[in-house]
């Protein structure tokens, strides 16, 4: 049995000690960033929360790209996991900004917050979008999957549909004050088949900040709000963006490491695939380089 085979064994025992130390009732845990969640123990994706093995390369993205006294945002925040290590990253003189338009999410997003007495994170409950106004959200019964624009698989869960307001990204921005000497310096977009929208109302955000941008690229979500993958490529082309794949690999011991790997995102053939798209010649893929090497 290889060192791996016997690594991942020993991991697995252990995860399954913890949550069966968690009991039955939702119960505030420190996770990842050290700060606390309400983690519910029956709910699959709290368990990973929990655990910490929650989408690992967005977890190390962030300590890579994050510095003290920057400005993250966080569009399409679920409950807030990614937020909380944000706040944690860029500190009390740092800024969060953290939106999502189902109600039930933004509930567990400022409860979370609230509990760890964040100073630092601005939230919104608005879908962010290319213009002020409203739209429609189709409320999916799988927290973090309700959209404007529900694909087929998303439909199959619909539970209701709700009308939120919408803003612009750099609206947003600039009704929260950000210092002068503050720099958006990573945005990460979850938005169910909206990506195309974000990105159009956050021109001014880019031109001004040149921030890091993650996006979630699901071909079927995409082509349900009339958008492909070919059309974030040509607006990172515009805006002198490299797109990279944001993968892992696990190590020896069976740990997963962050991996980027330039694409093109215009021949992507994968249905879901984790970009994030960095200024060419910007100082951050140093940065996200330099955390590689040392990891």
């Amino acid at each position: 049995m290889s060192i791996r085979s016997i690594a991942r064994r020993g991991l697995d025992a252990y995860h399954t000690y913890r949550i069966a130390q968690l009991g039955s009732a939702p119960s505030w845990r420190r996770v990842a960033g050290g700060l606390e969640m309400l983690i519910d123990p029956t709910d699959w994706v709290d368990q990973q929360f929990y655990l910490g093995t929650y989408e690992p390369p967005m977890q190390q993205l962030i300590s890579a790209l994050l510095r003290p006294a920057e400005i993250a945002v966080d569009v399409g925040t679920h409950k807030g996991f990614f937020t909380l290590q944000m706040a944690a990253a860029v500190g009390p003189g740092g800024m969060v900004i953290a939106a999502d338009p189902d109600p039930r999410a933004f509930i567990d997003l400022q409860g979370n917050c609230t509990h760890n007495r964040l100073q630092n994170v601005h939230t919104y409950a608005v879908a962010i979008g290319d213009a002020h106004g409203t739209c429609d959200i189709a409320i999916n019964r799988q927290l973090g999957w309700s959209s404007r624009f529900p694909n087929e698989l998303a439909r199959a869960g619909v539970i209701e549909k709700t009308t939120v307001r919408v803003m612009p990204l750099d609206a947003v921005i600039a009704e929260c004050e950000p210092g002068l000497d503050q720099r958006v310096r990573f945005v990460k977009i979850d938005a169910e088949g909206s990506e195309h929208l974000v990105l159009a109302g956050m021109v001014a955000t880019i031109s001004e900040h040149r921030p890091a941008i993650s996006v979630e690229v699901n071909a079927t979500a995409l082509a349900a709000a009339g958008s492909s993958a070919g059309e974030l490529a040509r607006f990172f082309r515009e805006h002198a963006y490299a797109p990279h794949a944001i993968e892992w690999q696990r190590n020896r011991f069976g740990i997963a490491r962050l991996q980027l790997r330039e694409v093109n995102l215009a021949s992507v053939d994968r249905p879901l695939l984790d970009v994030v798209a960095i200024p060419e010649g910007s100082e951050l893929i140093e940065r996200v380089q330099g955390f590689i090497a040392s990891s």
